[in-house]
């Protein structure tokens, strides 16, 4: 890699062995532009690498609309109800349960088919916009379609693609001092990724 004459790195792959080859870089004067994914981030990195090592990495990790208020909520009651803060997953494993809950009470069926038909509907903006699973159950069970509701997740606002895959939210750090900084977002609602500055 010291030989290599490359502009900069990119590391998607595990902790242990990022740790072991950005401290051999840093050890021996190679200090090219580091960027990462979440695979590369963590406190048992920074425990295993040398301070400065990687001063100034970019890396980007999973995240959720963490500013949104139905967000905060919920890792509020997840922190009382578990004694410890919600990760990335957390949030989008709540939304994705949620979601087939409402497919399930809005489809005709219990089928693939039917269900395929609606999940889409449940999260379409033209709904009223819901923010909890009872609050579209009740609008569902006074005879509402499922294009009647809008549920905005607590990962964030949740819009499948012709792809059947949901929008994604990514949060970018930088590395400063061997800490992790908050450094903006990519958000990818609708067709296109837009950085926004870290609040």
């Amino acid at each position: 890699m010291n030989d290599s004459g490359a502009d900069a790195w990119l590391f998607i792959t595990y902790q242990a062995e990022f740790a072991k080859m950005v401290t051999e870089l840093f050890s021996r004067g190679y200090e090219p532009p580091l960027y990462g994914a979440d695979s590369v981030s963590g406190d048992s990195v920074l425990e295993n690498t040398l301070e400065g090592s990687m001063q100034g990495m970019t890396i980007v990790i999973p995240s959720v609309a963490v500013d949104q208020e139905n967000y905060q909520t919920f890792a509020e009651r997840f922190e009382s109800e578990y004694g410890e803060a919600p990760i990335v997953w957390s949030a989008y494993t709540y939304d994705c349960v949620v979601t087939a809950a409402l497919s399930i009470q809005a489809a005709d069926e219990f089928i693939p088919a039917a269900l395929g038909e609606v999940v889409r509907d449940v999260t379409r903006p033209e709904g009223e916009t819901v923010t909890s699973y009872q609050a579209a159950a009740d609008i569902l069970a006074d005879g509402c379609g499922p294009s009647d509701i809008d549920y905005q997740g607590v990962s964030g606002p949740i819009e499948f693609d012709e792809n059947g895959d949901p929008d994604g939210f990514s949060q970018v750090l930088t590395v400063d001092d061997h800490n992790y900084q908050p450094a903006g977002f990519l958000e990818s609602w609708g067709e296109h990724s837009t950085p926004s500055p870290a609040d």
